[in-house]
């Protein structure tokens, strides 16, 4: 996984930063793509900060904010070339990113309702879309589209994220 480069959607927190931490470890440069830019530049320097603690002064450039609305195209475009502007490669993409709303359905906004399908339908599509031309050209990457756990009993994701995801 040295100097390989992943893409991680929605990683100014939770799984997604999670995911960056375990990719840093593994010896990737990761992109932070997140809408929230002031988490996602906080994220960025203190990933960035715990590889230099690990690696030492000269680990070099390891991690990039992107501030990115996966829900429009034209961000993710603006996405994928400034990572290959900085880094000249793509060799991973995790589709992490989601929104939810915690209401009843019938309480349920239209434009919420566009807002979740736009980002966890859309989005994903936009990044693969984007992405895959280039990883066909060389003939290598990986995609990951993660998606919550919905086979439960009483399963905590809300019902917007379990309609989304399961579309």
């Amino acid at each position: 996984m040295q100097d390989r480069v992943a893409i991680i959607t929605g990683a100014a927190g939770g799984i997604g930063r999670g995911i960056a931490e375990v990719l840093l470890r593994e010896g990737c440069r990761v992109v932070i793509a997140d809408w929230n830019e002031e988490l996602g530049r906080q994220a960025a320097e203190e990933l960035e900060m715990s590889v230099h603690e690990e690696r030492g002064a000269n680990a070099g450039n390891r991690v990039l904010f992107q501030p990115t609305d996966v829900s429009n195209p034209r961000d993710i475009e603006r996405l994928m070339g400034n990572t290959l502007r900085h880094w000249n490669r793509i060799d991973i993409l995790v589709n992490n990113v989601g929104t939810h709303f915690y209401r009843r359905i019938e309480q349920v906004a239209v434009e919420d309702w566009d807002r979740v399908m736009a980002t966890d339908l859309r989005g994903h599509f936009f990044g693969i879309r984007e992405v895959l031309p280039y990883m066909k050209s060389r003939n290598s990457g990986r995609s990951l589209t993660l998606l919550p756990f919905m086979r439960c009993r009483r399963c905590q994701a809300p019902r917007s994220t379990r309609l989304s995801k399961a579309a």
